[in-house]
């Protein structure tokens, strides 16, 4: 586990990845095309669970921008959990959240949590305009508040 202070953010990742319809204007950010997904395993502090969760996701872009009527960026968060008793073992997902990206930043809660330590954070672009006139950004971190949970970068079995 990462050392950090307490109410200040844990990174997960960080880079640049380059979302939107026009591969290659920006030339130092991998390109992903309309969406990113990133998943996220978390650890409590106290694995019996007596403090209720804690947890913001935090993304944070350069160069978005949303033009009116359009809305903007779907930001998805998912949980999963593993269904034991099957052979192999299998996982379901559900919506645990959604907000749209307008600015820079944007922080995404769980509206519950029910012992899932698995999530993932997805990032779509806006296409309710014309293809060729999509909003093309990098994404450059995602990060954690949380002062019951640590995160890492990818699903780990635990």
């Amino acid at each position: 586990m990462r050392a950090r202070q307490a109410n200040s953010d844990e990174p997960i990742w960080e880079g640049r990845m380059h979302l939107g319809d026009e591969p290659g204007i920006y030339g130092d950010a991998a390109y992903s095309g309309l969406a990113a997904e990133l998943p996220v395993t978390l650890m409590p502090f106290d694995p019996n669970g007596t403090n209720p969760p804690d947890i913001t996701f935090t993304l944070t872009a350069n160069r978005v921008t949303i033009f009116a009527p359009y809305k903007g960026h779907l930001v998805s968060l998912f949980a999963y959990a593993l269904v034991t008793g099957s052979n192999p073992p299998t996982w379901t997902r559900r919506q645990a959240g959604q907000v749209l990206m307008t600015g820079e930043t944007v922080s995404i809660s769980p509206a519950s949590v029910t012992g899932e330590r698995h999530f993932s954070v997805r990032l779509e672009v806006a296409t309710d305009v014309a293809p060729g006139l999509y909003d093309d950004f990098v994404l450059q971190s995602l990060s954690l508040r949380s002062n019951t949970h640590s995160a890492d970068f990818g699903f780990r079995y635990i």
